[in-house]
């Protein structure tokens, strides 16, 4: 007996409305302002899932690998990867259900879903250790994963 079986492989993309193109590299980024006086600070980030079917992602920051930044600011004797240590990213939820942005002809759009990011902040050491007319670019990537999957 043959069975035939039909499917569609959709990649599902996002886009956070509120990311904008870097001139440096070329790449999309979601830029976040931290304060040095607030212990915790929350950002709410819209993302749009821009394929047709429904999907769940799990969202997670990580370190990004060293950049131009980063040598610029050593030259001046300021290592901005010692900043990590004294500050913590979280996603709350860490998981969204995001549905397919695709609709029928007179519908209406499908709305943005929030992202919420908390960063804490040491703010004693950022007092001590980061002159205050300072401003840091620090690279923070964030992964966004089909869950139950490794699809990035």
């Amino acid at each position: 007996m043959k069975v035939m079986v039909l499917g569609k492989l959709e990649n599902p993309t996002l886009n956070c409305i509120k990311g904008i193109k870097d001139k440096v590299s070329g790449e999309k980024i979601i830029p976040l302002a931290v304060k040095r006086g607030a212990a915790l600070q929350r950002f709410r980030l819209p993302f749009k899932n821009l394929s047709s079917l429904d999907t769940e992602f799990e969202f997670i920051f990580i370190k990004s690998p060293k950049s131009d930044q980063d040598t610029i600011n050593e030259i001046d004797n300021f290592d901005p990867q010692s900043i990590f240590e004294h500050m913590q990213f979280f996603c709350q939820p860490s998981v969204l259900q995001m549905p397919g942005s695709v609709v029928p002809e007179g519908s209406p759009d499908v709305p943005a879903s929030l992202l919420n990011v908390q960063i804490k902040v040491d703010t004693e050491w950022f007092k001590h250790h980061v002159p205050e007319d300072r401003l840091i670019k620090l690279p923070k990537l964030l992964i966004a994963r089909v869950k139950g999957t490794s699809l990035l």
